[in-house]
């Protein structure tokens, strides 16, 4: 009897080991499926959220970008041009003035040696100019205050034809630039 005791108990803790051993080389299968996994997971969300991550910052910082480098171009552009026109107009500006306030004072000189060389003649010829500015016609603007040639540039817009007389007597000066009769 003792015999078969104990053949009993070995047989237990024979199947009690085997019971274990099968337990532990599950919880060993177990944590490293769950250890794969897990890291499989791991780089799958990291590798997704990077490229979600990537494309909005990229959209992000492009739009930025270009906003700021539009501003800054267009700015830039202004200033420059701003630049260039006004010394390009300062420069046009002074040589036709020069060149009129050259033609204007030539006719003054010789105006004034040929009005000192007739003076017997001039009650005759004040008389024939006064006829002359009520015949002679020059043209105005509507918003303007000078009196210009026909053809002059600054007569693009409007062109009203009128007599020299009525050009001066309306307080009207002559244009510079076309230097009308006076």
């Amino acid at each position: 009897m003792q015999f078969t005791r104990q053949k009993i108990i070995s047989g237990i803790i024979a199947a009690l080991v085997l019971v274990g051993a099968s337990s532990m080389s599950y919880q060993a299968g177990a944590d490293t499926a769950y250890t794969e996994g897990y890291q499989s997971g791991e780089t799958a969300g990291h590798d997704s959220g990077y490229q979600a991550g990537l494309a909005v910052s990229y959209d992000k910082g492009y739009a930025e970008g270009k906003s700021a480098g539009y501003s800054e171009g267009t700015e830039s552009g202004r200033t420059a041009g701003y630049a260039e026109g006004l010394s390009a107009g300062k420069d046009a500006g002074y040589e036709s003035g020069y060149a009129v306030g050259v033609t204007d004072g030539k006719a003054s000189v010789k105006s004034s040696t040929t009005t000192s060389a007739s003076n017997t003649a001039s009650t005759s010829k004040a008389a024939q100019t006064t006829e002359d500015t009520k015949t002679v016609t020059v043209y105005v603007t509507k918003t303007g205050e000078k009196y210009h040639r026909d053809g002059c540039q600054y007569l693009r817009k409007s062109q009203i034809a009128i007599s020299l007389s009525n050009a001066k007597s309306q307080g009207y000066t002559a244009c510079s630039k076309c230097s009308p009769p006076r």
